[in-house]
């Protein structure tokens, strides 16, 4: 599975840049600003520049455990909903296809690529916000 690299934030400006020139393109087109878009953006903006923490203790308890299984059998239901209307859509899908190389490495980082990437110096990357 692919992950972060040393050009990552590159890659990373480079999708959101490519996502907010469609969404110019999707205003001009609509005669109006599209708030959603600009949400969705900026919520999958969050979710890249979010860091896993580092565990801080070396054991977590199975109810720790159960809670996260469940939140994130939640989210992956989620998003094989997503998927599934992707799939029966074909201008979609071939759009994914063609952008791929802008939002694959972001998307297959694993926490210590993302650690990585989020230490890099300011001036090359935009700053996670703080949760």
């Amino acid at each position: 599975m692919g992950g972060l690299t040393n050009d990552e934030p590159q890659k990373e400006s480079d999708l959101f840049q490519f996502l907010n020139s469609m969404l110019q393109q999707v205003e001009e087109s609509g005669g109006g600003p599209e708030l959603e878009l600009r949400s969705k953006i900026e919520a999958l903006k969050t979710e890249t520049q979010k860091v896993p923490q580092a565990s801080t203790s070396g054991t977590i308890n199975e109810v720790e455990v159960n809670n996260s299984l469940e939140f994130l059998s939640a989210k992956l239901a989620k998003v094989q909903s997503m998927i599934a209307e992707v799939e029966s859509d074909p201008d979609a899908k071939s759009f994914l296809q063609d952008s791929a190389s802008l939002w694959m490495p972001l998307i297959t980082a694993n926490a210590d690529q993302r650690r990585a990437a989020s230490s890099t110096p300011p001036d090359s990357q935009t700053p996670p916000s703080s949760k």
